[in-house]
């Protein structure tokens, strides 16, 4: 059985990842698995705010994160 894995580039993009994360929720079909690359962004700590605040979500739809 195939798994997909979703890998999103956030440096420096905040507020498009927290749209993205939220659009990945709302679709009809999730991925299994959502990885996000920050590579010591500038905007890290908010990159991990945001990680926190989807982590649960994420897991309760059954999608590892």
């Amino acid at each position: 059985m195939q798994s997909i894995t979703l890998a999103i580039p956030a440096y420096n993009r905040n507020r498009e990842t927290r749209i993205l994360l939220q659009s990945i929720l709302d679709a009809d079909s999730l991925p299994d698995e959502v990885l996000i690359s920050e590579n010591f962004s500038p905007e890290r700590k908010l990159l991990a705010e945001t990680a926190d605040y989807f982590r649960k979500r994420f897991e309760e739809a059954g999608v590892k994160f």
